[in-house]
């Protein structure tokens, strides 16, 4: 009996054993499972986090990245060499211009020399086109063999962005006489911070950039062609109309100014007679802006011999005129309040514009309103003949022209525009 019950208790601690063992063996198995639950977390921690994707920031101004500086060769090299001693000559072995926007030209010149120059800045000067223009060396003018000579054309002075040198002609003189003339056309100043597209028509050429839908090229062109008919002009050369998006991106292609002022003034175009070119700022007013530029330019070409001094209120009324032929409620406004407040402007003091701010838009609503009363009064083609009139016959001055066209002085006109402007309170209808 006592066998038995010793036998039954080894079974009893036997099983009791196994029943530890086997669930020390789960036990162990289940904490190894959890241990491997938690790792992973723990492992993609420790490895590199993707980078969150930035949040989307948007930007009025637009982004304006300079391109590499372009260089282009010149089209001739030394139209001849000339002679210091029997043996020795100065010529040129190769040149090219560099496009350094906004700061103008660099003209790289490799010349041949078999004597030493001594080249003096101020005998340095580039000719281009019909003009001159003055250039220093960028290297030491006193070495004795330099080589390679660069020079900085438009550097000091405004060099207008997108002049077309058709045939540019270089010469080169040292201290001794030693010249050197070579050519370095055709070649276009440019500005290359953006990709550039192109349309025409018969007499304009249209630039721009970015979206076409946004430019209306083709609705430029028409509204041009309209102007130049309008006052039976075909310029000599295609008028390029260079359309800019921004301010920001249209500031370094047009002449300095000081900060003060360009904040005063915004500038929504300008107009270029020698080189032909309207720049114009793409905002909603583009059509307006557009032609107004534009007359300006044929201004310029309708008048280009006359002998009298001609007033802003002609060539500013005509072109405010061109860009809309009504008056903005804005300057109806300010003509009404000045002529309220005893502080309107006669056509002499509008002979030329303040450039004060606050009179500034005053000077061109009322030229604007005296042009407008006088085509409409008068007629487009009595403004066209008064143009030619004055054109034609050097000498005489813009009163003796007036009265000629007009048959009336023009105190006769300022006064009757004056009346007009009395009744409706400052409006032309």
């Amino acid at each position: 009996m006592k066998v038995r019950s010793v036998v039954l208790r080894i079974v009893i601690f036997v099983i009791i054993a196994f029943a530890i063992i086997i669930f020390a063996v789960l036990l162990s198995g289940c904490q190894a499972e959890k241990a491997g639950q938690t790792e992973a977390p723990q492992t993609k921690e420790a490895s590199p986090r993707p980078k969150e994707a930035p949040q989307e920031i948007k930007i009025k101004k637009e982004e304006i990245k300079y391109e590499a500086r372009r260089k282009e060769p010149c089209k001739a090299f030394s139209s001849g060499s000339v002679q210091n001693n029997p043996g020795e000559s100065l010529g040129v072995l190769n040149c090219e211009i560099e496009n350094k926007f906004p700061k103008g030209l660099r003209l790289i010149v490799d010349l041949k020399h078999d004597f030493p120059l001594d080249f003096a800045a101020s005998n340095l000067t580039a000719k281009i086109g019909d003009g001159s223009i003055n250039v220093s060396p960028e290297n030491n003018p006193e070495n004795p063999n330099p080589g390679k000579m660069v020079f900085e054309i438009g550097n000091s002075n405004y060099f207008h962005t997108w002049t077309e040198m058709d045939s540019g002609t270089a010469r080169i003189k040292d201290k001794k006489g030693n010249e050197v003339v070579f050519e370095t056309g055709p070649f276009v100043y440019s500005d290359p911070r953006f990709k550039w597209k192109e349309k025409e028509s018969e007499n304009m050429r249209v630039l721009f950039y970015g979206s076409t839908r946004r430019a209306r090229p083709e609705k430029v062109l028409l509204e041009a062609e309209r102007i130049l008919g309008n006052f039976s002009f075909t310029p000599p050369r295609k008028i390029r109309i260079i359309v800019y998006n921004s301010r920001r991106a249209i500031d370094p292609a047009l002449p300095f100014r000081s900060k003060a002022t360009s904040e005063d003034l915004i500038t929504l175009g300008m107009a270029f007679g020698d080189i032909d070119a309207v720049f114009v700022l793409n905002e909603k007013d583009l059509l307006d802006t557009a032609r107004h530029e534009l007359m300006h330019l044929i201004f310029d070409h309708l008048t280009e011999r006359a002998f009298a001094i001609l007033p802003a209120w002609l060539n500013e009324g005509l072109a405010m005129y061109a860009g809309n032929e009504n008056l903005s409620e804005r300057h109806i406004k300010v003509i009404s309040t000045s002529m309220e407040n005893g502080k309107f402007l006669s056509l002499r003091e509008l002979s030329s514009f303040s450039g004060k701010p606050d009179l500034v838009e005053q000077n061109y609503a009322e030229a604007h309103s005296f042009i407008r009363f006088l085509i409409k009064e008068y007629g487009q083609g009595t403004m066209l003949k008064l143009l030619s009139t004055l054109n034609e016959n050097f000498g005489m001055e813009l009163g003796e022209a007036i009265e000629e066209v007009y048959g009336k002085a023009q105190d006769s006109l300022e006064k009757e525009w004056i009346d007009g402007l009395t009744d409706r309170r400052g409006e032309v209808p």
